[in-house]
């Protein structure tokens, strides 16, 4: 969800080719006169070529490490590429990420705000600012994130939205609902759901929503039976995975290695 500093870049170097016709080439300028490139990415462009070559080469080991999850090795290639530049969000996302597989929770919230701050328009950072909240157990903060989320990326949509827009429109929909109902709002908690009921294969917060509000009313049967129709129409428990974490995290559902886990690395 997050954008990548460097693919912005050479999209950005890539308009001006030698190949446009003239009047392309004239209108392609105007153009790019009227764009207003994020101020961090000025600055890391007036970095010297070297640090721009050391800095690019410590984000990608980063990037692939925690793909490995080698998470203490993407940390440092990180930590080596912050004493470069340190302003971009992506990184700091990164980072954010890296503490989450750890559940150093404070650590992560720490990170997903240094990148919000950067590029305050990125949904993806504040979808993850506010899941800090979500898994820390702060109500009515996550409430109050995710629907700031949810409204922004209706705005962004413009009425239409696509398959990965919807998804994590309807997931911070779904954990509004269940933080609801943590604070005892079951009213507002049927409501959120009840007006999203709609579109029952475009996403599983059908299926998942309707999972939730019968365990809350202790019918374990009725959610066991939404949440396996869920899995069953969406294609596995991969396509569910994190419909499936969220119900585990707010502790709905118990985890594979069963118990609760606890937050380390907060010292």
């Amino acid at each position: 969800m997050t954008r990548n500093l460097f693919l912005s870049l050479t999209l950005l170097g890539a308009i001006q080719g030698p190949v446009l016709a003239q009047d392309e080439a004239l209108e392609q300028e105007e153009a790019l006169k009227k764009v207003e490139m994020p101020g961090y990415m000025n600055r890391f462009s007036n970095l010297t070529e070297a640090k721009r070559q050391a800095y690019g080469q410590h984000k990608l080991k980063a990037e692939q490490f925690f793909r490995q999850k080698r998470t203490f090795e993407a940390l440092d290639e990180i930590y080596q590429a912050v004493a470069i530049f340190d302003e971009d969000p992506c990184l700091w996302n990164l980072k954010g990420s890296c503490h989450v597989e750890f559940r150093s929770f404070n650590k992560a919230r720490e990170a997903f705000q240094r990148a919000l701050a950067i590029d305050e328009k990125n949904t993806g950072i504040l979808f993850n600012l506010a899941e800090m909240d979500f898994v820390t157990k702060e109500w009515k903060a996550c409430i109050e994130k995710m629907q700031t989320l949810a409204k922004r990326l209706e705005e962004n949509a413009d009425g239409e939205m696509d398959e990965p827009t919807l998804n994590l429109h309807h997931l911070a929909l779904f954990k509004t609902l269940l933080a609801h109902l943590k604070l005892g709002q079951d009213a507002e908690a049927r409501e959120l759901a009840e007006a999203n009921w709609e579109d029952w294969d475009d996403t599983p917060f059908t299926y998942y929503s309707k999972a939730a509000l019968a365990y809350h009313e202790n019918d374990d049967e009725a959610a066991n039976q939404w949440i396996m129709s869920a899995v069953r129409v969406f294609g596995g428990l991969n396509a569910v995975a994190n419909w499936q974490d969220t119900l585990i995290e707010f502790g709905y559902v118990k985890s594979f290695y069963g118990g609760e886990e606890e937050e380390i690395g907060n010292e």
